[in-house]
C-alpha cells in the first residue's frame, strides 16, 4: 500500500529513493542529474546539492505517506469499472479514447503525478490535456496533477452525464 501510494502520487517507486531527497549530495551522478532535470535539485556555488521548493515538497509529500499521516484527495468523479465511452466521445472536444481515459484516471486520482500518469497513457495523450486546460500540471517527476473545472466539465459530458 504504501509504495503504491509513493509511485501514485510521489514518482518514487520504493522507500529507499526517499533517502535520495533528504539527502541529494549522496545520489549517484545520474540521479543528480535526473533530479536536476526535474527541478527537484540543484547544485549550489558552494557545490553543496540542495532540494529546490518543488523537491522540498516533494520530500514532504512522501515523508507523510511514509508516516503514515497523509491521505489522498477523493475522487472528483468516478464511472463504474465496466464503463467504456461510446465511439466518438471525445470528438467535439478534439479528443481520443486515450485522453477520455486519462480524464477519468485524474478524476478518479487526483494528484496523481506525472510519471503515473506518463506511463499508460504517454507524454503526447497528457500535453494534449494540458495544452486544451483540461488538466494542470507539469511535465516533470513528481509533479501532481489534477484535472481543471473544463476538464471535469468535459469528462462528464462525454460520458453522459450532465
Amino acid at each position: 500500500m504504501e509504495e503504491d501510494l509513493l509511485w501514485t502520487y510521489c514518482d518514487i517507486k520504493h522507500p529507499g529513493e526517499v533517502d535520495l531527497l533528504r539527502d541529494p549530495g549522496r545520489a549517484h551522478p545520474a540521479t543528480k542529474q535526473s533530479l536536476k532535470l526535474n527541478g527537484l535539485a540543484e547544485c549550489g556555488e558552494d557545490g553543496v546539492w540542495r532540494l529546490t521548493p518543488a523537491g522540498q515538497e516533494l520530500l514532504a509529500r512522501a515523508e507523510a505517506i511514509l508516516e503514515g499521516r497523509w491521505q489522498p484527495d477523493p475522487p472528483l468523479f468516478t464511472l463504474p469499472g465496466d464503463f467504456r465511452f461510446r465511439r466518438g466521445a471525445g470528438k467535439p472536444w478534439g479528443l481520443t479514447a486515450a485522453h477520455l481515459k486519462a480524464l477519468r484516471a485524474l478524476a478518479a486520482c487526483p494528484g496523481c503525478t506525472w510519471r503515473s500518469l506518463q506511463n499508460p497513457f504517454g507524454t503526447r495523450i497528457l500535453m494534449g490535456l494540458l495544452e486544451r486546460g483540461l488538466a494542470e500540471g507539469a511535465p516533470r517527476r513528481g509533479s501532481p496533477w489534477r484535472l481543471t473545472p473544463s476538464g471535469l466539465e468535459v469528462l462528464k459530458r462525454a460520458a453522459g452525464v450532465e
